[in-house]
C-alpha cells in the first residue's frame, strides 16, 4: 500500500528528457518493495487502479493527473504483474509495468514446478501422455513398441494381424498360401 518510508526503486515521470513516459517502463521488484515516481515536470498521474486495470494483484493510483513537483510511493505486497499509465497520456504510450515477485511454474504436476514462484507466469510444461518428464515410457509397450500403443499379436505372433486364416471349416492356418487349393 501507500509508504512514505524509502524507497527501493525510483521512477522518473514526465520531464523534457523523457516526454509523455517512465523511466524505467519495467521493474522487478520483490515482495515488500516500494516504488517510488517521481514527476520531472509534465501533467502526468499514475494509475495502475484495479478499475483501470483488473487484472491487477492490487491497486494503486496516485490521484488526478497534476503538473506539482509530486511523488508517490507504493508497497508491492502481492505477487503477480502490474500494468500502469499517466491518464491524460495514455494514448501517448505513457504506460509502464511491475513484476512483484518471482513468476514461474505454480502447478507441482508440471515438469518445470517451481517452489520458490510466487505467481504462475503460465510457463508451466507438461510430459506426453504415458511419459514422465524425463521422457520415460510410464505405460506398457505394444508390440510396434509403441509406448501405451493398443496394438497386439495375433495367434500367428504377427503384431496388428489379422490372426488366423480359415481355409475350410474347422481348418485354420497362419498363412493363407498354406491352404491346400
Amino acid at each position: 500500500g501507500d509508504d512514505g518510508g524509502a524507497a527501493d526503486w525510483i521512477v522518473d515521470v514526465g520531464g523534457s528528457a523523457n516526454g509523455n513516459s517512465f523511466n524505467p517502463e519495467h521493474l522487478n521488484v520483490s515482495i515488500g518493495e516500494t516504488v517510488q515516481w517521481v514527476n520531472l515536470g509534465g501533467n502526468h498521474n499514475v494509475d495502475g487502479s484495479t478499475d483501470t486495470y483488473p487484472d491487477n494483484p492490487d491497486s494503486f493510483y496516485s490521484g488526478v493527473a497534476s503538473s506539482s513537483d509530486w511523488t508517490y510511493s507504493f508497497t508491492f505486497t502481492e505477487a503477480g504483474s502490474y500494468d500502469y499509465e499517466c491518464n491524460p497520456h495514455v494514448n501517448f504510450g505513457m504506460v509502464g509495468s511491475i513484476t512483484a515477485g518471482f513468476g514461474g511454474c505454480t502447478d507441482d504436476m508440471a515438469c518445470n514446478y517451481s517452489a520458490d514462484a510466487n505467481f504462475d507466469d503460465g510457463s508451466c510444461d507438461y510430459a506426453e501422455e504415458n511419459y514422465n518428464c524425463a521422457g520415460e515410457c510410464t505405460a506398457a509397450m505394444d508390440c510396434f513398441d509403441v509406448c501405451g500403443g493398443d496394438s497386439v499379436e495375433d495367434e500367428c505372433g504377427v503384431c496388428d494381424g489379422f490372426g488366423y486364416y480359415e481355409c475350410e471349416p474347422g481348418v485354420f492356418v497362419c498363412d493363407e498360401e498354406e491352404c491346400d487349393t
